[in-house]
């Protein structure tokens, strides 16, 4: 009789000691879950930023076709203003 309520009293101090361990897990896993939100949150800014980077290098891309079309626009005009005075020249 001795021997079983040792063994009983040996598996409530197993089945406390296991509650410690649950209750500790519950507020471990409480502070990954609320790290886990906070890293989500990051994760949110950072690709919110690299969009935003992404369709300014997008934006500034364009920009600098425009820039470019708009120079060689201009260098075909100078060109042309250049043979229009070899011409007057060549008639002079």
């Amino acid at each position: 009789m001795y021997a079983l309520l040792k063994k009983i009293d040996a598996i409530e101090e197993k089945a406390k000691e296991l509650l410690l361990k649950v209750e500790a897990l519950k507020h471990e896993n409480d502070f990954y879950h609320q790290e886990n939100i906070q890293l989500r949150k990051e994760l949110k800014q950072h690709k919110d930023r690299i969009e935003e980077l992404t369709l300014s290098q997008f934006t500034d891309n364009k920009q600098s076709e425009v820039n470019r079309v708009a120079i060689k626009q201009e260098i075909r005009h100078l060109k042309e203003e250049v043979d229009e005075c070899i011409k007057l020249t060549h008639n002079i």
